[in-house]
């Protein structure tokens, strides 16, 4: 809710269910595993290849035709998590 408010709701969305296929982080799930009661995570992504060059879904980092412009992600990225702090700070 705090990053929709900050950043727009069109900029923040939900995963596809599954993951939408990525192997990103795989192992992010033993370091917050909801069977242990009050370690508690968020894995987000950040997309960084520009609408205008997208002809159908982004390409994964490990391909070779994989585009990326960096200061616009870096800014998103670090405005998201600054956001996700403050947030939990007020609690």
């Amino acid at each position: 809710m705090a990053l929709s408010a900050e950043l727009g709701a069109s900029r923040v969305g939900e995963p596809p269910p599954g993951g939408g296929g990525s192997m990103a982080a795989d192992d992010f799930a033993f370091l917050a595993a909801p069977e242990q009661p009050g370690v508690r995570g968020v894995y987000m992504r950040v997309g960084g290849t520009p609408k205008d060059e997208l002809s159908g879904p982004p390409h994964p980092h490990h391909s070779p035709i994989f585009k990326i412009a960096p200061e616009p992600v870096i800014t998103t990225g670090v405005q998201a998590l600054t956001v996700a702090v403050l947030e939990l700070l007020k609690k």
